[in-house]
């Protein structure tokens, strides 16, 4: 009767399902769909709650929907790719009570767990609708994936992205650290002005018009290297010289470097600075070099003793050869300060007459330079090529209290720009100085250099 009431009224066919077809109490079609279409013919009519419907009977189709889901395979077909899905169908009724329309929806068919991705807010973010259209109601079907449309493999993803961009910037790291103490290990090489000029390929050479030069080597080197292993002469050298590259960054000086027992030191370049201010790092730095050396002692108990010169004038420097460049100084003033080393003695520092005269005008500290009369009662010594020339001891030195050092031009010295060592350059200097005389007349300092007196002055160095 129920059906025969909402069947009778309708132009088309009205379907109902799923439903329960019991027959004696026991049910036979656990799904069923029945769809059914009032026959209409004249003559005839159907009484339904007091009204006359011109209705012969009904068509009836019985449709097992349980038989029909499972031969079409859906629930296996959504598993497989990973899918949950619900299929409901909403029918348009009207309230008896009321007389107003409303929306039955009920489900039809749906996966096993429906209700993780197709709820009320989980819907719009995984899963899409599709609606089908019928004869009297709409049917609906909703499918989606419970992780949401990402694919399954994205979360694998996300972690090997975030794996390999740990890994990456480790690296980077890593790079970045190595290239930095590349470039750290690279400017104890050369000085950092000469990298960067051989990076442009650019010719390296720089002059410096008064620059001071240290020589040092060990006394009796040769006689202690034949008593000693190998490995210990080399550790012997690596303890001096590496005490000696303290003070080479104490003092500010540039280690040009070293030569067997040898070690080389420029002041006044590559950072250049005035003549007197280079020549008095070189001294301090040969001072403490000495007083390092008095608690030096080789591992067969052997004291280790050095000897020291300096010579102060102009220099060239440059980068020799492509295959290992090396970085190195040119001129007569390197020559000069290898022979002041040659010929000094036993821990005592010998200077040049130049070098003297810088230090004489040193602002921070006031030296002890003792004149250096040979045997025979002649200053100096005889150099190679010079013949006679005067030289000093560098016995110590104080520092200056106060401003206890009167300025008068702050090119006093300066020589002109020469790849070698020229006697004029010498001349020169001394000319620049007695300008300086000139222009401090009747002060104390002009008396003070009047007293200087010069005794190589007829030397082959000066002639």
């Amino acid at each position: 009767v129920p059906m025969a009431r909402a069947t009778a009224p309708a132009d088309g066919i009205v379907i109902a399902g799923p439903l329960t077809l019991i027959q004696g109490d026991v049910p036979v079609v656990k799904e069923a769909f029945i769809a059914r279409i009032a026959i209409n013919m004249e003559g005839y009519t159907i009484t339904l709650d007091g009204v006359d419907y011109p209705c012969w009977g009904f068509a009836v189709i019985l449709l097992n929907w349980a038989a029909l889901k499972e031969k079409a395979g859906i629930d296996e077909m959504f598993k497989k790719e990973g899918l949950e899905y619900r299929l409901t169908r909403t029918d348009i009724k009207t309230d008896p009570d009321t007389g107003l329309p409303y929306e039955s929806v009920a489900t039809i068919a749906e996966s096993t767990n429906s209700e993780k991705v197709l709820g009320p807010k989980e819907s719009p973010k995984n899963s899409v609708s599709v609606d089908l259209d019928t004869t009297n109601n709409i049917w609906q079907m909703r499918v989606g994936y419970p992780d949401g449309f990402a694919a399954p493999w994205l979360k694998g993803l996300t972690a090997l992205v975030v794996i390999l961009s740990v890994a990456i910037s480790l690296l980077l790291m890593t790079i970045l650290v190595a290239k930095k103490d590349m470039k750290v290990l690279l400017y104890k090489m050369m000085p950092p002005m000469v990298v960067k000029k051989l990076r442009r390929g650019e010719t390296v050479v720089q002059k410096y018009d008064l620059a001071t030069i240290f020589f040092s080597d060990i006394v009796g080197f040769t006689k202690m290297s034949g008593e000693m292993s190998p490995l210990d002469v080399m550790d012997m050298l690596n303890d001096m010289y590496s005490k000696f590259d303290d003070l080479v960054l104490k003092h500010k000086v540039y280690k040009v470097e070293t030569i067997g027992d040898a070690y080389i030191v420029i002041g006044g370049g590559p950072d250049n600075c005035l003549g007197r201010i280079g020549a008095e790092k070189v001294a301090l730095f040969a001072l403490d070099a000495m007083e390092v050396c008095e608690s030096l002692t080789a591992k067969n108990g052997a004291r280790v003793c050095i000897r020291a010169g300096l010579a102060t004038g102009p220099v060239v420097a440059g980068v020799v050869g492509k295959t290992m460049p090396k970085f190195t100084l040119f001129g007569d003033t390197v020559n000069f300060a290898s022979r002041m080393e040659s010929t000094s003695i036993k821990m005592k520092i010998q200077c040049s007459d130049m070098t003297y005269r810088m230090l004489t005008d040193a602002e921070g500290h006031e030296f002890d330079l003792e004149k250096r009369i040979g045997d025979d009662g002649l200053a100096g010594v005889h150099a190679k090529g010079k013949g006679q020339v005067s030289t000093w001891w560098i016995n110590g030195a104080t520092q200056r209290k106060g401003n206890g050092f009167i300025k008068v031009i702050e090119n006093v010295g300066k020589v002109p720009e020469v790849a070698s060592y020229e006697p004029q350059a010498s001349r020169d200097s001394l000319d620049a100085m007695e300008i300086a005389d000139r222009s401090n007349e009747g002060s104390d300092e002009h008396e003070r250099r009047k007293s200087i007196t010069f005794e190589d002055e007829k030397s082959p160095m000066l002639e």
